[in-house]
């Protein structure tokens, strides 16, 4: 239980490199596609599946956005475009995917480390 609410306390906190968001965004949509497999089943069992893991993956995919947005000195708030799909799809791609982060510290944390062996060492 405490690794939950870990998890769930910094779900919004800290920054998160290209590649980290490039890989989230992918791993998201490619489950969501399997998803979307059982949902035209019309199956209830599969519905009953689907669906609370569909909103788990909705959860971690804003989170890194937010974590995204945040490496490149932007607010979390950005992610009510999300509200907006055609502005969001095309101002999340260059912001999140394709700008670089801030270089040092900024209001949001530390700048992401790139080797799991630097990320145990903090």
């Amino acid at each position: 239980m405490n690794i939950f609410l870990w998890w769930y306390s910094n779900l919004y906190i800290g920054r998160a490199d290209r590649r980290d968001y490039w890989i989230a965004i992918i791993a998201n949509f490619a489950a969501k596609m399997l998803f979307l497999y059982f949902l035209t089943s019309f199956n209830i069992v599969g519905l009953l599946i689907t669906l609370p893991l569909w909103g788990i993956l909705t959860i971690t995919a804003t989170s890194v956005i937010v974590k995204r947005l945040h490496d490149t000195n932007r607010s979390g708030w950005h992610i009510l475009l999300l509200l907006l799909p055609p502005i969001a799809v095309i101002y999340f791609t260059i912001v999140c995917g394709f700008l670089k982060g801030n270089e040092g510290s900024n209001k949001y944390g530390d700048p992401p480390t790139k080797l799991l062996s630097q990320r145990s060492k903090s």
